[in-house]
This record gives C-alpha cells, sequence and structure tokens, in this order.
C-alpha cells in the first residue's frame, strides 16, 4: 500500500485536469475495497463537519447503511467487470453520526502505482421543495411531481439491495438467514415508504366533520403508552376544560399527533417527560406537544418539514411533511421551537369548529 501522502499527490496529478475549480471545491474520496485511503478537505468537511479531521483509515460503513453500502460495493465490482462511465447513485450518508443527507455519488476506477483503487466524488444533494401555498389542487399535484424523482432514488437501492442478496443466495443449499433479515428490512422500509405516499397523495377535505381534539390527543397517548413506559417516560395531557371542536378527518389528524409524538418519545431520554396541552384561545384551538429531549440542532431545524430529510438511520422524512400538508389542509398552522438541552415545543393552531368556512381566525 503506497503512502498516504503519495496516493494525494497522485491523485491530485490524476484528477487536477477533470477538476478545473479545485479539487477541493467538490467532496472526494479515494478507497480500497469499503476502506478509507484518502479524503480531500471537502469530504472530511462533508462526512465530520471538520475539514481538518482526517478520515483516512476509516471504513465506510461508519458513513453508510448496509444497503446504502451493498449498492455501492456492487458499482465497484460493475466497474472492475467493465470501466466505463457509470450512472451516479442516490445514498444517504450519516453525518458525524447525527443526521442522513442525501448525496448524490459517482464511482471512478482508479490505478495508482499499479494498484487498483476507486474515486468516489459525492455530492450533496439538496431538494428546494416548498409547502404549497394558496390553492392546494395543483400545488399539491406539483409537489408530487417534485417528489416523483426522489421516490424512485429510495425505491432503485432497496431493490438492488434485494437483488443483490437473492443473487448471492441462489447458489447456497441453505439461505443464508442474514441475508433474508436484510431483504426482510429492506422490504419493509419500501412497504412503510409506499404507505407515506399513499397518505401524502390522499389528502382530502371533502368530507370533513366536527372533532374533538382532546379524544384524538386521548387515543394518540393512550396508542404510545407501551413505547413511553418501556423509557420510563411520562406522558401528560393537560387542558383548560374548554371545548376543543374542530372541523376536520379524525384520521388524518390522528397521523399528526402520532407522528408528532412518536417522534417526542424518540427524541427524549430515559425517565423523560411529554406533556401535550389543549387551550381554546377565541376562535382558535390549540395544541402544544413539549417534550424535554436534547433540542434540535440548528442546522436540522432549518430542515424540518422537508420531504426525505431525516435525522433518522433509515427513515422517509415523510412523517412531518405529511403532518404539515393535513394541518394544512385543515387551515391550520404549526410551528416549533427548540433550544439546546430546552427540549422540543411543537405548537398547532386550528380554527374553531364555529368558524364560518372561509374566514380566517388568525387575523
Amino acid at each position: 500500500m503506497i503512502s498516504s501522502e503519495r496516493l494525494e499527490k497522485e491523485l491530485i496529478e490524476e484528477i487536477q485536469g477533470s477538476a478545473p475549480s479545485g479539487i477541493d471545491q467538490e467532496a472526494m474520496l479515494v478507497v480500497h475495497g469499503d476502506k478509507i485511503i484518502y479524503g480531500n478537505s471537502a469530504a472530511c468537511r462533508l462526512l465530520t463537519g471538520d475539514e481538518s479531521r482526517s478520515i483516512s483509515g476509516m471504513f465506510l460503513s461508519l458513513f453508510l447503511q448496509p444497503g446504502d453500502l451493498s449498492v455501492l460495493l456492487e458499482e465497484m465490482a460493475c466497474q472492475l467487470r467493465k470501466p466505463g462511465k457509470q450512472l451516479p447513485l442516490h445514498l444517504q450518508i450519516a453525518v458525524d453520526h447525527q443526521f442522513c443527507l442525501p448525496i448524490c455519488l459517482r464511482v471512478d476506477l482508479l490505478n495508482l502505482s499499479g494498484q487498483v483503487y476507486f474515486l468516489l466524488t459525492l455530492r450533496r444533494q439538496e431538494k428546494e421543495m416548498q409547502f404549497p401555498k394558496g390553492k392546494k389542487g395543483n400545488n399539491h399535484l406539483a409537489m408530487l411531481g417534485q417528489l416523483a424523482a426522489q421516490i424512485l432514488h429510495e425505491v432503485r437501492n432497496p431493490l438492488a439491495s434485494i437483488k443483490g442478496f437473492i443473487q448471492l443466495m441462489e447458489h447456497q443449499t441453505v439461505p443464508n438467514q442474514d441475508y433474508l433479515k436484510l431483504v426482510s428490512d429492506e422490504i419493509n422500509y419500501m412497504e412503510g415508504l409506499t404507505n407515506d405516499i399513499l397518505s401524502f397523495a390522499r389528502l382530502d377535505n371533502s368530507s370533513f366533520s366536527t372533532l374533538d381534539l382532546q379524544k384524538i390527543a386521548q387515543e394518540s397517548l393512550f396508542l404510545f403508552s407501551n413505547l413511553a413506559d418501556g423509557k420510563r417516560i411520562k406522558l401528560e395531557l393537560s387542558s383548560d376544560k374548554a371545548t376543543h371542536e374542530v372541523k376536520g378527518s379524525s384520521v388524518q389528524l390522528k397521523q399528526v399527533f402520532n407522528n408528532l409524538i412518536k417522534n417526542a418519545i424518540e427524541a427524549t431520554p430515559e425517565k423523560g417527560r411529554i406533556t401535550l396541552t389543549l387551550r381554546s384561545l377565541g376562535n382558535m384551538q390549540q395544541v402544544r406537544i413539549k417534550d424535554s429531549g436534547t433540542g434540535i440542532p440548528e442546522n436540522v431545524l432549518a430542515n424540518l418539514g422537508r420531504p426525505f430529510f431525516t435525522t433518522k438511520s433509515r427513515g422517509t422524512g415523510l412523517g412531518l411533511a405529511i403532518s404539515y400538508q393535513i394541518i394544512q389542509a385543515h387551515h391550520g398552522r404549526m410551528t416549533v421551537q427548540s433550544s439546546p438541552n430546552q427540549g422540543t415545543v411543537f405548537t398547532l393552531n386550528f380554527p374553531s369548529a364555529w368558524i364560518e368556512k372561509g374566514a380566517d381566525p388568525f387575523f
């Protein structure tokens, strides 16, 4: 194995012609198998948040989920069998073990000092998606169109992983149980993704009826009581004793409550507390869901609600996106406040049931 200094010199010489703006403008890794031999400053900054922190000697499994890693390794094997231009991969990396970031990754074969390496070029996959405003119909369809490309990327990687594991098991007398579990996990992931997409597409306010938010809150808290008990988290419901009636869909609003409560439990350490508060404020009904977790980092807070942005190792990022859509369909608003070590508060405001259709309770 050649030294990192010599490898860096040869790498710069190898790629400087194809990167006229400077190699540090793009995140680049040189790998041997799944081991990182060299990463430029942009790659160090992307993967760890610190461009001065060396990642040489680390393994790709530190930054990629097993499914995504298998897709990348298969692409590298294809390059060995048939070198040439390949389609870019769309994967997710775990940035400094904190949150998942979608990237576009290109694989190139390198032959340095007589040894075969791979050059991985990583680019952040920005998704400039805004939640629809104004009339719901055309905007909602436009957003679904924007999501289509992301959905294809999200489904393509698990399919490639499933295909790879099935091919590995084709010649086995007894199927590998670890492979079967990974295949099952990938299928469950795609099933969850399709369910989320269907929920996103089926938003409809044509069959709204008068609902009691307190009843929905009680049902959602009961649903997650066992999960909270497992972490010794106390769930509390507080109300000002007023009538908290709104016009809406019980199924859709319960989906919002379930998503926010589940997220709060996951973000709250053991022996923590989650409080759901209901208040009647004139023509509005307010719901506050407060947890005693560690809070949401500023860089994550700025991206909450963007489809496919997630802090979970295997999430779709659609939970909050769907919740935003549901709340908007109910003519409501949602805000979030969070501070380090001070927990997070989601505040939902809905028009009271007695508000005339078309009236704006916020003014």
